[in-house]
């Protein structure tokens, strides 16, 4: 779907300026309210306009949102080079930098902001929530503060729940980990419908998604509670989606730490992997979705 390139000058991570660029999407008619949206790690905003019965943004502008889909720090047209190193707060400063320039380049500055993430995208739109507040409401899609720990070795696992202790070293454990800090994958699998799509053309799309994996992001997101100060300081409502074959915990769990929330909502997809938008379940989600906004923003 046609989009307009918008961007905001901001001090970068290390505190370098840069050119933080994100793709508007237009509501049909007035907007109700604009989304801003991060991907999960290894894919570039492109996994939101998946095109053909997977896009998320041509649903969700004909039902009348805008939305602002965002690269991470670091990815795509947000790249720093390859030997760039932060951590996920360094990332979610620049972005709250940027969101209101973002949202007056896209003309959307007097309608509701609300955040939405995939995985890693939902890890950091909480990152960001509870650290700075821009939005009025969340959405985490196949996204919590809980882990996966069966991707972690014993001293990782070491830091569970202890977010002061690993902020000074998380770039230190994730170039030991991965040994790069941004390193390539292979894209979905077409034997895993957990990881993958429902078949091989939302497959296809998904890899034309693809991008390089930024390991901080990734290890922090997979360290059960590493933001756990950010999770708890969370004061609006959320909006979990998980598919019925999704990765990391139970998800009637992953309200858990979000103990400020005053409202949680959570749905479950049928047959549905943790690509929720590459299944057919993304028509209810969608609708789930639009009715939820409609009252978190009435």
């Amino acid at each position: 779907m046609q989009s307009d390139l918008i961007s905001a000058r901001v001090p970068g991570p290390l505190g370098e300026a840069m050119e933080l660029r994100a793709a508007h999407y237009k509501a049909s008619g007035d907007p109700k309210a604009t989304f801003f949206c991060l991907p999960g790690g290894g894919m570039t905003r492109r996994y939101f306009d998946l095109g053909g019965p997977y896009s998320f943004v041509e649903r969700m502008t004909s039902l009348g949102y805008a939305l602002i889909c965002a690269d991470h720090v670091g990815i795509g047209e947000n790249s720093l080079g390859e030997d760039a190193a932060f951590t996920p707060r360094d990332a979610a400063r620049v972005m709250v930098e940027a969101i209101p320039s973002l949202q007056s380049a896209a003309g959307v500055s007097d309608v509701p902001l609300l955040g939405l993430g995939h995985s890693m995208g939902g890890f950091m739109t909480a990152l960001i929530q509870g650290g700075h507040s821009p939005y009025a409401a969340i959405a985490l899609l196949g996204a919590h503060a809980g882990g996966l720990d069966w991707g972690l070795d014993e001293n990782e696992k070491s830091y569970a729940n202890r977010p002061d202790a690993l902020e000074p070293v998380l770039v230190d454990l994730a170039r030991k980990k991965f040994g790069k800090f941004f390193f390539d994958q292979p894209g979905p699998s077409e034997n895993s419908k957990i990881f993958g799509g429902e078949n091989a053309g939302a497959n296809d799309e998904l890899r034309k998604a693809t991008a390089p994996v930024y390991a901080a992001g990734g290890l922090m997101s997979m360290i059960e509670g590493s933001i756990l100060t950010e999770a708890q300081a969370v004061r609006c409502p959320i909006f979990f989606a998980f598919g019925d074959n999704d990765i990391g915990r139970t998800p009637y769990l992953a309200p858990k730490e979000f103990t400020s929330s005053p409202d949680i909502r959570l749905i479950i997809l049928p047959s549905t992997g943790h690509n929720s938008f590459a299944f057919a379940s993304i028509d209810g989600l969608c609708e789930k979705l639009d009715k939820w906004a409609r009252e978190v923003t009435s």
